[in-house]
């Protein structure tokens, strides 16, 4: 690492290891300058931009007690080892299930997904 005289830090190389390839990234602001050159480019009509879509499914449901009880019933598994394929502590899957607070977020989303396997479907890449 460098510092700048300024106080800011940054890293002068980057290396990015991959499964079958090693690669040093250039700095920082050779890739901003670069990118900033490509839409210079693209406002000019110089350059095609690709253009990627992606659907965003909706945020994931709220889920009361009862129906936290009913998916780790469906599991047939107990709390302790729920709560760990969940990663959350013992406790805090008894408060969901006791209604004392509601799971949010990402385990919400993982809940979501344990009791309905198809909501992955929304976020498979489709051909175009």
């Amino acid at each position: 690492m460098n510092g700048s005289s300024s106080g800011v830090w940054y890293y002068c190389r980057e290396i990015i290891i991959g499964k079958e390839e090693i690669r040093i990234r250039a700095p920082l602001h050779e890739r901003v300058l670069s990118g900033l050159e490509e839409l210079t480019e693209y406002a000019k009509g110089e350059r095609t931009l690709r253009v990627t879509e992606v659907e965003v499914p909706d945020p994931a449901p709220e889920f009361n007690a009862e129906q936290v009880k009913r998916i780790r019933a469906k599991s047939g598994i107990s709390q302790t080892a729920f709560s760990r394929f969940l990663s959350v502590s013992p406790r805090t899957l008894q408060s969901w299930e006791q209604g004392k607070r509601l799971p949010t977020g990402p385990a919400a989303r993982l809940l979501q997904v344990i009791d309905e396997p198809e909501t992955l479907e929304l976020i498979r890449p489709r051909p175009s």
